[in-house]
This record gives structure tokens, C-alpha cells and sequence, in this order.
């Protein structure tokens, strides 16, 4: 059974992270790549976010027993697999877990352009994923 007081407070961790991220993106991309500190508070924000999805990704999958997953795509599989998220949701969560990895493990080699592109235009992705989750666990 999910709990649902852990599952609350994730989203809210989630929504805060991404309204961090939003209140960043009214500048155009040269502002962006010229600007090393909204960089990190955008980089950051959007690791705690997205980690924070694959944490309440894995809290779902392994609360309704649906197995133990060996990775975050195992874990999309499944949620796709339950109808938690449908196809599409499940190839942007993988692409946004695999530009999280990038993030936290390349970051001198962060490419900065995907990562205004992803705060520009991708952040409704999060959004999306998020409702999937509180729309069948029922809160």
C-alpha cells in the first residue's frame, strides 16, 4: 500500500525544486551561459527534482509490489507495464533520468544549452509525471 504522506511530501519537494527552476528562466540563453550562478541553482534544482520523481517512482513500484527494479528504466517499464504513466511519459522520464545522470556525474562537461533547453521548454514533463502519480494514488 503506498503511503500516502510520503507521496505528498515528495511532490511537494518536486514542485518546489521546478518553481526554483521556473522562477530562473525568464532570461534568454545567452544571459544563461553568461550567468555561472543561475547555472548551479538551475542544475541543481533540476537533479533534487528529477532524483526526487525516481525516488517516488521506486517508492510506488516497490509499496504495490510490482517487483524490484535493477534500474530507473526497469522501474519506467513497470509503471508503464501498470498504466501508471503511459508510453510517452515513460521515454521522457527516461530521458530526463539519463540527463540527470549527466548532470550529476559529468558536471564540468555539462552542456548548458540542453540544460536551458530542458528548463525552457521540458519542465511541464515533470509536471506531467507528478500528476501521473497523484492521479492513481488517488490524491
Amino acid at each position: 500500500m503506498v503511503n500516502p504522506s510520503l507521496v505528498l511530501k515528495k511532490v511537494v519537494f518536486i514542485r518546489d525544486h521546478i518553481a526554483r527552476v521556473r522562477a530562473q528562466k525568464d532570461c534568454s540563453l545567452a544571459e544563461f551561459l553568461g550567468d555561472r550562478n543561475r547555472q548551479d541553482i538551475v542544475c541543481f534544482n533540476l537533479m533534487q527534482a528529477i532524483q526526487a520523481c525516481a525516488d517516488l517512482a521506486n517508492h510506488l513500484v516497490s509499496d504495490q509490489g510490482w517487483g524490484i527494479p535493477g534500474s530507473y528504466g526497469e522501474t519506467v517499464e513497470i509503471l508503464v507495464r501498470e498504466k501508471v504513466i503511459n508510453e510517452q511519459q515513460g521515454e521522457t522520464y527516461r530521458q530526463m533520468v539519463a540527463f540527470r545522470n549527466r548532470i550529476a556525474h559529468r558536471y564540468a562537461e555539462t552542456d548548458f544549452k540542453e540544460v536551458y533547453e530542458v528548463m525552457t521548454t521540458q519542465l511541464s514533463a515533470l509536471d506531467d509525471f507528478v500528476e501521473a502519480i497523484i492521479n492513481y494514488c488517488h490524491l
